[in-house]
C-alpha cells in the first residue's frame, strides 16, 4: 500500500482484539509456537523486544490464506487484474496477556510503530457495533406494504420479474449477526447457514430477520414476498460461538461465492461508519470485487460526512469496487433520511424508512407468535442496502436469463447508477435504483461477443488483404490490430463500424497476425482470437531439376521469377536443393520502399554439414557478397529486373551447404533465399 493507515481506537470496549497486518512482501506467517515467521526479512530487534516483553503469541486471522493453495476467489482476482492481491496470510491476531484496555492500546501502538506493519486494527470483543438499522426513537413514516416493489418511488422489481428477475441462478450471501430461521416466511426455503450465532448475537435477531425477509421471503400466498425468492440465499454470522470475527465472516462468504454472485454486508463500525473504513474489510472487499463478486454494503448510520478531512485516509485507498448504499426517503423525492452517512462514496440509495418485512411484530404478530411477525419499520441503511442488494440480484438474474452472461461488479454498478432515479436536493446519498430503466440499457453495458469466423482475401499483386468476420453482439465499433508473431506488439491498422474492413496492409515476413476487437458504446471490449496471415512479400519459387542452368565459372546468377539458381566454382557445381524465405526479424518489411532506392545485397555463406547435422553450428563463413539498388517505382519482388552477380571465394568441399541470403543494407534484417548442397 502506498499510504499509511491511521491508528484508530474504538470508542467502546475493554477487551480489545488486536489484528496486525504485516506488509505483503514479508509473507508473514505464524510458527508452531505462535511466533512470527517472515520469509523475506528478519524481525528487527525493536519488534522482537515488544513481542518478548509482552509475551505476545500470534494466530492466523484467515488461516485459509496462509496455505500454499490459494482460495479460488483470490486466483480469479489475480487472473482478472494480472496483479498479485493482498497477502491475507499476513493478517495475524496478536494474543495479548494484559486485561487492561490502556495496556492493550499501548502494546498495539508499539506493534503499529514497526515499519514491517501495514496497519493495526482494534476490535472491541465485549461490545459489538449495532447493525446499521434504525436508531431510537424509531421513525414511523409508513408508506405501504412493499411499495418498494413497484414503480417510482419503488425500484420496479415487479417489472423485472416480467423479464425473469426472480433471482434464478444467483447466490446471495448476507453477513450480519442472526435471524429467525424458523419464521414462517423464511423456513423451508433451503437457506444455508454458516456458523451458529453467539447468544449475544440474538439481540439483533429481529434486524437479521427483517433483512432476510426483504431478500428471500417465500412466494407462498401469505406474509410478504422477497425481492429474489428464487435466489440461493446464504447467511453468515459475524458473531459465532467463538466470538465476533468480521474478517473471517467476510472471507467465508467470499470463498462460497462465484463470479456474478452478491454479498451483502449488513454491518458498520463502532463509530457507525461503512464497514470498509476498516482496512481489513476494505482489502477483502476489493479482492472479492476483483474476483467478480458483487459486494453491496450499508453506508452506516453515523450522520457522518465521508467527504470530510477525517476520512482522507479512506478515500486515498481508492475504490474497493463495492456498491455502498445511502439511506433515502420512501417517496419520489429520494432525499436524505434520518441518520445515514453521506458523501461521494455512496453509489446508490434505498428506502431507509417505512420498509415492510418480516420480524419485530409492529405490523402484525399473528397469534402472538414471533414466527408470524411482520414489521413496517425496517429502517436505516440496513433496509436500504438490503433493498439494493435484492435489486442487484434481480437484475443479474435478468441478464443471466436473457443473455447467459454474468455482469461484473463494475458493469452492474455503472449500469444501475447510470439508469437510477436522481436523488432530490441536499446531501449526496446516490441515485435510487430503477430496474425498468436498467433493463432497457443492459445491452449497452454487456461486452461484445468475440468476433469469429474470419474470412481473408488477398488482393492480387499486392501485400494487402480484405478481412471480414461474423458480427459481434452489441458492438459499437471494431478495431483491427496487426502483430508480427502471435505475441508481438499489436498495432492499430484500422477502424470500422461494419464486420469487414478492406485494403489492410501486411508486413513482409512469415507472421502477420490480425486481431479484431469489438467495442460497445459503453467501452466494454471483446477481443477475438487472431487470424494468421503468412506473407513472404516476394514471389514463391518453383524448384525443379529441369530448371537448373549452368552459368560459367565462379559466377552465381538467377535468371528470373520462378527460376532456379545455380553456380559452379573450380570444378564443383551446386544448385538449390530448396528455396524458401525465412523471417529473421519483425522489421523485414523495411526492405519494401515504394519510392527512391534502397541498398540491398546478397551474400553467400557456408557451414560444414556432414549429412546429418551442422558441424559448426555457431558461425557462417562468408564466401562473397554482391549488391544492387532498387530504382524509383520498382516493386521489391524478388528476381524482377535485377541480375546481381556474386563471385564466390574459397573452396567449399563436397557436401558443404551454401546458404544464400538477401540482406538489408542496415546489416540486421535478412531473408534466407536458398540453401544449396555442393556437388562434384
Amino acid at each position: 500500500m502506498n499510504y499509511r493507515e491511521p491508528f484508530r481506537v474504538p470508542g467502546k470496549g475493554d477487551a480489545l482484539r488486536v489484528i496486525v497486518k504485516f506488509r505483503d512482501y514479508l509473507k508473514a506467517r505464524v510458527g508452531e509456537q505462535g511466533q512470527i515467521v517472515l520469509s523475506a526479512a528478519e524481525i528487527p530487534g525493536e519488534l522482537l523486544k515488544v513481542i518478548k516483553e509482552n509475551r505476545i503469541r500470534f494466530t492466523q486471522a484467515l488461516p485459509q490464506y496462509a496455505e500454499a493453495a490459494k482460495p479460488a476467489a483470490l486466483i480469479r482476482a489475480e487472473k482478472a487484474t494480472g496483479e498479485e492481491q493482498f497477502d491475507f496470510g499476513g493478517l495475524l491476531v496478536a494474543q495479548l496477556q494484559v486485561p487492561n484496555r490502556s495496556d492493550q492500546i499501548r502494546i498495539a501502538r508499539q506493534l503499529y510503530d514497526s515499519p514491517l506493519v501495514e496497519y493495526v486494527e482494534l476490535e472491541a470483543r465485549d461490545t459489538v457495533p449495532p447493525p446499521p438499522g434504525d436508531i431510537l426513537p424509531q421513525t414511523a413514516n409508513f408508506v405501504g406494504r412493499q411499495k418498494y416493489r413497484g414503480p417510482n418511488p419503488g425500484m420496479n422489481i415487479n417489472h423485472a420479474w416480467l423479464h425473469g428477475g426472480r433471482g434464478d441462478g444467483v447466490r446471495i450471501s448476507n453477513c450480519e449477526y442472526a435471524f429467525d430461521f424458523s419464521h414462517e416466511d423464511l423456513a423451508g426455503l433451503g437457506i444455508k447457514r454458516f456458523g451458529t450465532p453467539h447468544s449475544k448475537a440474538n439481540q439483533y435477531k429481529d434486524h437479521g430477520t427483517a433483512m432476510m425477509g426483504i431478500l428471500a421471503a417465500g412466494e407462498n400466498g401469505y406474509g410478504i414476498t422477497g425481492l429474489v425468492p428464487n435466489a440461493q440465499v446464504q447467511f453468515f454470522t459475524e458473531y459465532p460461538q467463538s466470538g465476533w470475527d468480521r474478517p473471517a465472516t467476510i472471507s467465508k462468504a467470499i470463498d462460497r461465492s462465484r463470479a456474478g454472485d452478491v454479498i451483502l454486508l449488513e454491518m458498520q463500525t463502532h463509530d457507525f461508519e461503512p464497514a470498509e473504513v476498516s482496512a481489513s474489510v476494505f482489502q477483502l472487499t476489493r479482492m472479492a470485487t476483483k474476483a467478480g463478486i458483487i459486494v453491496v454494503a450499508a453506508g452506516g448510520n453515523g450522520s457522518l460526512n465521508l467527504d470530510g478531512p477525517q476520512y482522507a485516509f479512506y478515500r486515498n485507498r481508492g475504490d474497493s469496487g463495492a456498491i455502498v448504499v445511502g439511506g433515502g426517503t420512501p417517496d419520489k423525492r429520494h432525499i436524505y433520511a434520518f441518520s445515514g452517512n453521506v458523501g461521494r462514496r455512496l453509489n446508490l440509495q434505498g428506502w431507509a424508512q417505512g420498509v415492510v418485512s418480516t420480524g419485530r411484530g409492529d405490523l402484525a404478530k399473528v397469534g402472538g407468535d414471533t414466527r408470524q411477525s411482520y414489521t413496517k419499520i425496517a429502517n436505516g441503511t440496513s433496509s436500504a442496502s438490503a433493498l439494493v442488494a435484492g435489486a442487484v440480484a434481480s437484475l443479474q438474474s435478468v441478464v443471466l436469463k436473457k443473455y447467459r452472461y454474468r455482469m461484473s461488479p463494475k458493469q452492474i454498478r455503472d449500469l444501475m447508477v447510470a439508469t437510477g432515479t436522481p436523488q432530490g436536493a441536499g446531501v449526496r446519498i446516490g441515485k435510487h435504483p430503477d430496474l425498468a430503466a436498467a433493463i432497457v440499457e443492459i445491452e449497452t453495458y454487456l461486452p461484445p461477443t468475440v468476433p469469429r469466423n474470419f474470412s481473408l482475401t488477398k488482393i492480387p499483386t499486392s501485400r494487402r488483404v480484405d478481412l471480414s468476420w461474423t458480427p459481434s453482439t452489441f458492438p459499437g465499433t471494431y478495431r483491427v490490430y496487426r502483430s508480427i508473431g502471435k505475441n508481438g506488439k499489436k498495432v492499430l491498422v484500422g477502424k470500422t463500424g461494419q464486420a469487414a474492413i478492406n485494403n489492410i496492409n501486411t508486413v513482409v515476413g512469415l507472421g502477420n497476425f490480425f486481431w479484431i476487437e469489438a467495442i460497445n458504446a459503453n467501452g466494454s471490449r471483446g477481443f477475438g482470437q487472431p487470424i494468421a496471415v503468412r506473407f513472404t512479400g516476394w514471389a514463391d519459387l518453383s524448384i525443379g531439376a529441369s530448371d537448373t542452368k549452368r552459368i560459367g565459372i565462379n559466377r552465381f546468377s538467377h535468371t528470373g521469377q520462378g527460376q532456379i539458381y545455380s553456380y559452379t566454382t573450380r570444378g564443383y557445381s551446386t544448385r538449390f536443393s530448396q528455396a524458401r524465405l525465412e523471417n529473421r526479424s519483425s522489421a523485414v518489411g523495411e526492405f519494401a520502399l515504394k519510392g527512391g532506392g534502397t541498398n540491398r545485397f546478397f551474400q553467400a555463406l557456408y557451414r560444414v554439414h556432414n549429412g546429418a547435422r551442422w558441424v559448426n553450428d555457431t558461425a557462417d563463413f562468408l564466401l562473397g557478397r554482391a549488391s544492387y539498388r532498387l530504382g524509383p517505382g520498382q516493386k521489391p519482388r524478388f528476381l524482377v529486373g535485377v541480375r546481381p552477380r556474386l563471385s564466390l571465394r574459397g573452396k567449399p568441399a563436397i557436401g558443404n551447404l551454401i546458404r544464400i541470403e538477401a540482406k538489408h543494407a542496415n546489416g540486421r534484417d535478412k531473408d534466407v533465399v536458398g540453401v544449396n548442397t555442393v556437388k562434384r
